[in-house]
């Protein structure tokens, strides 16, 4: 559907959004993701927990003083209807 696909586009402008703040922001936190993508702290957390998962990024360093890492050549891996379903949206690619 129509809405299905502006959600697919809505999900991968997230996911690019958080690896192009953590290219700028090494040590951004999720409450700043959230305020920077308009999006609750919650989904933003969701949304790393799959970038982990899939290992397009990972954290580095303590969990307060830390800071993220993209690993090289995984950023082009992100499927993103996987990572949708991954966050609970299941069912939205099907016609």
């Amino acid at each position: 559907t129509l809405n299905g696909n502006n959600d697919t586009l809505n999900v991968a402008i997230k996911y690019t959004g958080i690896i192009a703040a953590i290219r700028r922001n090494p040590k951004i936190t999720a409450e700043k993701l959230s305020e920077e993508l308009s999006t609750s702290v919650i989904t933003i957390k969701r949304y790393i927990s799959y970038l982990k998962k899939s290992q397009t990024i990972r954290r580095t360093g303590s969990k307060k003083s830390g800071q993220w890492e993209i690993i090289k050549n995984k950023t082009s891996n992100i499927h993103y209807e996987e990572a949708y379903e991954n966050i609970g949206l299941c069912g939205c690619f099907k016609n």
